[in-house]
């Protein structure tokens, strides 16, 4: 057996890491990875526990598979737990396929830097037991190799999600600035045509204001498409009340110009 240590250190807070190395497969970075299924998941004393299965596929010698039959495709379970409170996220993934002759035992422990509450300590751990005789330390030492080049790919890949995530932020704050700049114009036209009225409208007004300026962060985050459309809707409306105040007063002047006619 063969044992695998690294540690390297993010320069993003923990949140903004482990958000980024839930979602980092699939990424162009490291395309050994190229399948994820959702097995379980469950939140318990408010950890939340993820089960996964992992398709991967790694190029290997051809008289490695007619010596062992393994095609290279190897299927893995990750168990995670992510510790909001006390700030840790743990990955185990083992190999299911394969354990005739190979077991991988991976460890990822994601912590904030104690000394930079910004930065994120990402400690690695793998173990590598080879049961080929004769092969042992050759292949102990090819399939550790193999495991450090793609170690560096996933922690690019986890900084090009995070640049992803920032990119989806920046788009998704700009939605909300535009949304929010509508909402502004759609409540200036509605106070100058309605400004004589009260009841309905000063209750209606109040109801938008509350649902979309005070608690805007999460509410603009997850349903800027539904405001827009609540704005047009009632901008529509506004149009409709025009066009209807419009042909009443014309019916009104031409009722009252055939009176004075006869």
């Amino acid at each position: 057996m063969r044992i695998w240590t690294s540690e390297h250190v993010f320069e993003h807070p923990w949140d903004t890491v482990i958000n980024a190395a839930y979602r980092k497969y699939p990424n162009p970075l490291n395309s050994a990875v190229d399948g994820i299924d959702i097995v379980k998941q469950e939140v318990s004393d408010g950890v939340l526990k993820s089960e996964r299965l992992l398709q991967s596929h790694f190029p290997i010698p051809s008289w490695v598979e007619k010596l062992t039959g393994f095609s290279g495709t190897q299927y893995s379970q990750e168990l995670s737990t992510i510790d909001p409170a006390n700030k840790e996220m743990v990955l185990t993934t083992r190999n299911l396929n394969a354990l005739s002759f190979l077991r991988v035992d991976e460890k990822l422990t994601y912590k904030p830097d104690p000394s930079n509450p910004g930065k994120t300590i990402l400690t690695q751990e793998a173990a590598v037991n080879v049961n080929l005789p004769v092969w042992v330390d050759y292949c102990e030492k090819t399939f550790l190799n193999t495991y450090s080049t793609n170690a560096l790919k996933g922690r690019k890949g986890v900084e090009w999600v995070i640049d992803n995530i920032k990119r989806e932020y920046q788009e998704i704050s700009a939605k909300i600035d535009a949304c929010h700049q509508l909402y502004s114009t759609f409540i200036t036209q509605f106070n100058s045509f309605f400004y004589k009225q009260t009841g309905f409208y000063t209750d209606l007004l109040s109801y938008l204001q509350n649902i979309f300026v005070e608690d805007r962060a999460s509410f603009f985050y997850v349903h800027y498409k539904e405001y827009t459309r609540v704005l047009l809707y009632f901008l529509l409306i506004i149009v409709a009340t025009n066009s209807s105040s419009t042909r009443k007063k014309k019916n009104s002047n031409a009722i009252k110009y055939s009176n004075v006619k006869r």
